[in-house]
Formats: structure tokens, sequence, C-alpha cells
């Protein structure tokens, strides 16, 4: 089920938007990872790169304190089961609305994540925004290591 979406400003909150470019080595890789994100609260928008089924541009809005999540995508792309990931982060954007979650929900995360089981649940992160994990007012500093990190795209 696609997940509820309200507009929130960007200039209001601490939002940082970012552009992720991934580059897979088969089209089925490429699937799996759209598949993943489609319904990802963090995710704005995804497309294809025209003419090449390898290629995927996700833009991402998500609270200053989880850039480490991006960080992470881009230091081991593997974590979306890709060769290469180029994630751009941008001081502004214009226009300053974006579409995220309404909130939690009673489900797991869109994207197969399992919050509970991520080391830095409560600690660096307050869990997907769209599912029960979600621990509303928490914010918390600092970087997880990459190699810390399992995605449901490594785990086959």
């Amino acid at each position: 089920m696609p997940t509820v979406r309200k507009p929130v400003s960007c200039a209001d909150t601490d939002l940082v938007l970012a552009l992720g470019d991934f580059r897979f080595d088969s089209p089925e890789k490429a699937e799996k990872w759209r598949a993943i994100v489609e319904d990802c609260p963090h995710v704005v928008y995804t497309l294809a790169i025209d003419g090449n089924p390898l290629g995927m541009v996700c833009v991402y809005a998500l609270p200053r304190h989880k850039r480490w999540w991006l960080t992470a995508l881009e230091a081991r792309p593997s974590l979306a089961g890709a060769e290469t990931a180029t994630v751009t982060f941008f001081a502004r954007a214009s226009p300053d609305t974006v579409l995220l979650p309404a909130g939690g929900t009673e489900g797991d995360p869109p994207c197969g994540s399992e919050c509970g089981k991520c080391p830095f649940y409560r600690t660096k992160c307050q869990g997907c925004p769209a599912s029960r994990f979600f621990a509303a007012g928490f914010s918390r500093d600092g970087d997880a290591q990459p190699g810390d990190l399992a995605s449901p795209a490594e785990k086959g």
C-alpha cells in the first residue's frame, strides 16, 4: 500500500535534499532497488535513466541527522544492489516543499528493512517514518559506519 504523504516545507524543518545516482550490473538488480524504494518515505522521486536500464536516479528528502544513511549508500553501493552510487546533497531546494509521510503506521517499513534489528535504531536513527518503528521527536547526530549496515538488497 502506498505511503500517505503530506506537503512539508524544507525551509521550516531540518530536511536535506539529495540526489542519488545508482548504476547496476543487471536490469533485475535495478528493478529490485526500485521496488525497495518506491514507497520509501525519504524518496521523493525515482526515475530510470533514459535508454539505460542499468541506471536509476532517486531524489531524497530526509532529516539532516540521517545524512549518514545516504553517505553509507555511496560508500557501499552493494547496500542498494548497485555497482556504483553517487550522492549529491543540495543546500536548498526550489520550490522548497516536498511530500513526506503523514506519520508512523502500524506496518513494517515499505522497503523491507527491519528497524528493530538495526544497530542504529534509537541511537542514530528514529526508524522509518512510514512504519510502526518511527519514534517521533527523536533527534541524534553522528555518523554510522557503512560496514555496519545491511539492506534488503543485500539479503538476496
